[in-house]
């Protein structure tokens, strides 16, 4: 009788000890399969987000536009661009998401387009088809009037590279290094160009730098000189 109450005791404790493994491997990430072998637990939010990393997924909750606004379609594009920079993703399947979140008659645009004219190739390309067909010619004008004549003044260095950057996305321009640094230069203010224009610098981020420490500087030296 002692040995039958023994045996069941022990048979139970083994019982116990693999229920409990088998919760802790499943919090740690792992389950366990009708035939004992193990594997790898994911939850439903974490399948979620890998198969939305796979190039063959349409992505969830990428921001719309429908075909009306100007500003609305430029908006929607510097959004796409963010998002693309964030994702490993080739250019087909760029087109083929950008396009799933199209709607109204931005979606009938596009059909008519792949259906009697050349699909575009490329996420460039296809940037190019619509600002060309929702972005007037007048407004395209106007931005890059904006940007050609953007000034400092009182602007802090940041908010002005900021602002040049932000109207570089909207005129849909995608200028070299040394264009964009052309730029910078003959927009900020002359008591910080002076000083600028005889220091050595590399990219433009070193250019930038450069500016804000100059500021900084001006700025030292006309507190001292009002004490």
């Amino acid at each position: 009788m002692i040995l039958l109450l023994d045996h069941i005791l022990v048979d139970n404790r083994k019982k116990y000890i693999c229920v409990f493994s088998c919760f802790l491997l499943t919090m740690s990430g792992y389950s366990t399969t009708h035939n004992g072998t193990m594997r790898t637990f994911e939850s439903h939010a974490t399948l979620r987000t890998s198969a939305s990393r796979r190039l063959g997924y349409i992505l969830p909750h990428l921001s719309s536009y429908n075909g009306f606004g100007a500003d609305e379609y430029i908006n929607w594009e510097i959004n796409m661009d963010k998002f693309f920079t964030q994702c490993r993703m080739c250019d087909k399947r760029k087109i083929k998401n950008a396009a799933s979140s199209l709607t109204s008659y931005a979606l009938i645009w596009w059909k008519d387009l792949c259906d009697y004219e050349e699909d575009p190739q490329t996420w460039k390309n296809m940037k190019q088809y619509m600002r060309d067909e929702f972005v007037p010619t007048s407004h395209s004008i106007k931005l890059i009037c904006e940007l050609h004549y953007l000034q400092q003044h009182d602007k802090t260095v940041e908010e002005y590279y900021d602002a040049l950057n932000t109207l570089l996305l909207r005129c849909g321009l995608d200028e070299s290094q040394e264009a964009k640094k052309i730029r910078f230069l003959n927009g900020l203010n002359n008591d910080i160009w002076d000083i600028l224009i005889d220091m050595e610098y590399n990219s433009l981020y070193d250019l930038f730098d450069l500016s804000c420490e100059i500021e900084k500087q001006i700025k030292y030296d006309t507190y001292l000189a009002e004490i």
